[in-house]
């Protein structure tokens, strides 16, 4: 089983890195969304809000973190997880037709969903560490450089004219319901922990340790790009 637990490791990794690449970047999710949402949205009664549409995903999501925290005990929770988190994008998805089939769309509401979409995530981060799937320094790593991304892409948006940003959005539900599934897959085959060159890695630690190097990216391009448009204006 050593001999062939680095080979386990690099294929789980190999087989998160391509979901991640294929349906963040390939899958054409607002295209297909508008097929659904755009009808959906002209018979949604008046009083319902884009804003009630977006306070839903924010609290469908904060269920999505609770079945993570429990997922120490119960991994099947994790399934439940990563449902809660797609159901979660996709309600999140919603506002943004229903806004814009009602031609109300807003920086403030923009602004909503955007504190929202971030707190939401930093929930799932906060549970995965206190349930204890993912090491402390890792997690923590990745909230300082979500946090400065956050406040470079924020200062982008707020230069950009109010409008739909769901690929911005989907590179942040793939890798968590990516990251839920792992772990599905890691405890229920037990090969939560791996030993490799005598060294025992956690196969979920391994595959998290991405996230950090691709935030980081993230936050070179937006810083590039908001440094740019400052300079035009």
């Amino acid at each position: 089983m050593a001999t062939l637990s680095p080979i386990i490791i690099i294929v789980l990794i190999s087989i998160a890195a391509s979901l991640f690449y294929l349906l963040t970047f390939r899958v054409e999710w607002r295209g297909l969304f508008s097929t659904f949402f755009l009808p959906l949205a002209k018979i949604t009664p008046s009083f319902i809000t884009p804003n009630q549409i977006t306070f839903l995903s924010f609290i469908i999501m904060l269920a999505a973190g609770v079945f993570i925290y429990l997922a120490g005990s119960a991994p099947f929770l994790l399934f439940w997880a990563a449902v809660f988190i797609a159901l979660s994008a996709v309600t999140d998805a919603f506002d943004g037709f229903l806004a814009r089939a009602r031609n109300a769309s807003s920086k403030r509401g923009m602004f909503l969903d955007y504190t929202l979409d971030k707190l939401g995530y930093l929930s799932l981060l906060f549970a995965a560490m206190l349930g204890g799937l993912i090491k402390t320094e890792l997690v923590v790593a990745t909230m300082v450089l979500s946090l400065f991304y956050n406040i470079i892409d924020l200062e982008s948006l707020l230069l950009s004219k109010p409008g739909p940003h769901l690929t911005e959005h989907s590179r942040w539900v793939i890798p968590a319901i990516i990251l839920c599934l792992t772990g599905l897959g890691t405890k229920s085959f037990g090969l939560e922990a791996l030993p490799v060159l005598g060294i025992g890695f956690k196969v979920l630690d391994t595959v998290f340790m991405v996230l950090p190097a691709y935030v980081l990216s993230l936050t070179l391009y937006r810083s590039i790009y908001l440094w740019k448009r400052l300079r035009e204006r």
